[in-house]
C-alpha cells in the first residue's frame, strides 16, 4: 500500500512539475493517519496545489531581493537606493 501512495504522489508531481520554479527541490512527507485507499490523484492535488503557489510566491521573493543590491537592515527594498524613511520623515 506503502507504494499506491509514492505511485500518486509521483503521479501528482509529475502533472504539475512545470508550474514549479526551477531547481527547487522538494520532500514530501505523507501524513501519518493517511489510509492509501483514501488517496487518489484529486485528493494529492488538492493538497499540492497551493504549496505550488506558496512555493513560488517565496522563490519570487527571494529572487527579488537577491537582485536588488540595497536592501535595508529589515528586509526591505528602497527605491533607487535610498534609505527608507519612517513615518515621521526621519531616516530608518
Amino acid at each position: 500500500m506503502r507504494n499506491r501512495v509514492k505511485r500518486v504522489l509521483r503521479e501528482c508531481f509529475r502533472l504539475h512539475q512545470a508550474l514549479l520554479p526551477p531547481a527547487v527541490d522538494l520532500v514530501i512527507v505523507p501524513k501519518r493517519h493517511l489510509k492509501p485507499e483514501q488517496l487518489d490523484l484529486a485528493a494529492a492535488t488538492r493538497e499540492f496545489l497551493p504549496l505550488i503557489k506558496e512555493i513560488g510566491g517565496y522563490v519570487v521573493l527571494r529572487r527579488e531581493q537577491n537582485a536588488c543590491p540595497d536592501i535595508s537592515r529589515d528586509g526591505i527594498a528602497a527605491p533607487g537606493g535610498l534609505e527608507p524613511e519612517t513615518a515621521s520623515g526621519v531616516k530608518a
